[in-house]
């Protein structure tokens, strides 16, 4: 598309920036179906971790499981920050919420990957 907003942008240009109709349908059942529901307990969440298991080793895994989670969260939060990423620049700043594995506190409904999966 051309930088100036008075160009004339030809018929071609113009369907040449429209999504693929084949990805246009993936992202709309991603949308259609959110991933967490408000409430649902999140992957690595145990909110009766006390209750869990009396397993050491069980409780282990999962703090160091929550611990892998927790980098990878960063990891995504660094990534969005970063405006020389590819798709990270441009005049819309949205970030990736889709598989960040923890929710944002300031918008528990977005983010987070669901203990189960239902497809």
């Amino acid at each position: 598309m051309p930088a100036d907003a008075k160009a004339v942008v030809t018929e071609a240009e113009f369907l040449g920036r429209i999504t693929p109709k084949t990805e246009a349908f993936g992202l709309m059942a991603l949308t259609m179906n959110p991933p967490v529901k408000p409430g649902e307990p999140l992957m690595g969440e145990r909110p009766d971790t006390e209750r869990w298991t009396s397993e050491q080793r069980a409780a282990k895994a999962l703090l160091e499981f929550n611990a892998k989670l927790d980098a990878v969260a960063e990891a995504v939060k660094k990534r969005n920050a970063d405006g020389a990423l590819r798709n990270r620049n441009g005049p819309v700043e949205v970030p990736y919420t889709l598989l960040a594995p923890r929710a944002d506190p300031a918008a528990p409904h977005v983010g987070g990957i669901p203990n189960s999966i239902a497809v």
